[in-house]
């Protein structure tokens, strides 16, 4: 379903949390496509202490920014966790928008050469089709490196890549990548 966020963590929780899309901070930015620079999580009323009430996790700074399709519509949200060094800054923010420009041509391309994918399978061998099969997990892998490295130049604990699918923004994390 796309009327919610869930978000799974790195460090140990077995059971995903599950929030209306509407609510908490990823669901603010993926609703509205403003940016969010949190400087104390406890003192917006848009944060969901239940997350860290769950996990045993202490939310201190948020960073969490839409990204954008080439038509202007919000594909995805890049949330960053709890800067190492104090709070998020404009820099940071403008390195994450970069990143996320970024981030929206590759879910472009991704979306789009999946879909060319789609139109080949009508015509290759067998043996096409499983190579083909395998490339969108390329493109994973290409995901996960760039947002790790972000993280780091960004100096944020956790990041999160949520993903605008064609019927709404993805349910889970297509990337997470934490330092903890």
């Amino acid at each position: 379903s796309r009327d919610k966020l869930v978000t799974s963590f790195q460090g140990g929780l077995v059971n995903s949390i599950e929030i209306p899309i509407s609510a908490g901070i990823v669901g603010y930015t993926a609703t509205t496509g403003e940016i969010l620079n949190i400087k104390d999580a406890y003192k917006d009323p848009r944060f969901n202490r239940a997350t860290d009430k769950s996990t045993g996790y202490r939310t201190y700074t948020i960073l969490c920014v839409p990204i954008f399709g080439e038509k202007g519509d919000i594909t995805g949200v890049t949330e960053m966790i709890n800067k190492i060094d104090g709070t998020f800054t404009e820099e940071d923010e403008r390195m994450i928008k970069i990143f996320n420009i970024f981030t929206g041509i590759s879910l472009e391309n991704a979306r789009l050469y999946r879909a060319s994918l789609e139109l080949s399978l009508q015509l290759r061998s067998f043996l096409d089709i499983s190579y083909s099969l395998q490339q969108p997990q390329t493109v994973k892998k290409l995901m996960d490196e760039i947002i790790k490295n972000t993280r780091k130049v960004v100096g944020a604990v956790r990041a999160l890549l949520f993903m605008n699918e064609e019927t709404g923004i993805s349910s889970e994390p297509f990337i997470t990548d934490e330092d903890i």
